[in-house]
């Protein structure tokens, strides 16, 4: 029976391996990798034997073109990643498309993530969150997106690799201000997993420019009086509408878009009715 496993590598630690996931290793017969040399390192680290797997690089096979025209065997495939979950900043979905197309059972074994590992660790207020993956490399690229970023009111999780990190944080410093504290969460899960939490000038002479690297800002809206001031609350009307749109009454409305960025629903509704009155 053709299926397809999806599965959570470690990302730091091998204790991180679920006996889910070694169950599914075994099984498998063809497997999709980004590195076949780091999947079957890790195989040999959980005494696998893989002398009659296949595998195949996900990072040269997944071209639309190659996916389309593959043709799935009787056999069980699995995805995986060099760490953490596969298909999450990972062209593997085109082969989960597929499978769907060919109505493949898809199951997924779940496991260690360094956006969750990061969120846990940040101490940021996590009602929701913006997963943005890689920045661009070209500097203008970057600043746009950053500039979107800034528009999105909650916590903002962006992946770095060593190389680039010292350019993204200053490009962050100046999109949202010097004085924002930025998270730099380095080598998650393992044994120099370290945590920093500071301004940019300060990050720069405190990082260790080794290893992979997960960012979170909290671009939340702080309930302090000061903030509360400064708010537009007329920027929030076109949620609520849009909810009163969807059945919602204007008043429930108001909650919902308060409780999601964190501002107040009195504020939001006495605004509201302040533009009827004007209009």
């Amino acid at each position: 029976m053709k299926k397809i496993y999806v599965i959570a590598t470690p990302i730091g630690d091998l204790k991180e391996v679920s006996e889910k996931a070694i169950s599914a290793f075994i099984e498998v017969e063809i497997m999709f990798c980004e590195d076949t040399r780091n999947t079957k390192k890790l195989l040999s680290l959980l005494n696998i034997d893989f002398k009659n797997k296949t595998f195949i690089s996900s990072n040269g096979f997944n071209e639309k073109s190659r996916v389309e025209s593959f043709v799935f065997e009787d056999k069980i495939y699995g995805i995986v990643s060099d760490a953490g979950y596969p298909l999450i900043s990972d062209p593997g979905y085109l082969i989960v498309q597929k499978a769907y197309q060919e109505k493949i059972k898809i199951e997924i074994v779940n496991g260690p993530c360094s956006i969750n590992h990061a969120l846990m660790l940040c101490g940021y207020p996590i009602n929701n969150f913006y997963f943005n993956g890689f920045l661009s490399k070209n500097k203008n690229e970057a600043l746009k997106k950053l500039n979107e970023l800034k528009t999105i009111n909650t916590v903002l999780v962006i992946f770095e690799s060593v190389h680039n990190l010292l350019n993204t944080l200053k490009l962050i410093s100046d999109v949202f201000g010097k004085d924002k504290q930025i998270c730099v969460c380095r080598e998650l899960s393992k044994m120099n997993e370290t945590i920093y939490k500071d301004t940019y000038d300060n990050l720069i002479e405190q990082i260790t420019l080794k290893g992979e690297f997960v960012i979170v800002i909290n671009n939340t809206l702080q309930k302090t009086k000061d903030k509360e001031n400064e708010i537009d609350y007329l920027s929030f009307h076109n949620e609520v509408k849009l909810l009163v749109k969807q059945g919602h009454k204007e008043k429930d409305a108001c909650k919902l878009v308060a409780y999601k960025f964190d501002i107040s629903s009195n504020k939001l509704f006495n605004s509201l009715q302040q533009k009827k009155n004007i209009v």
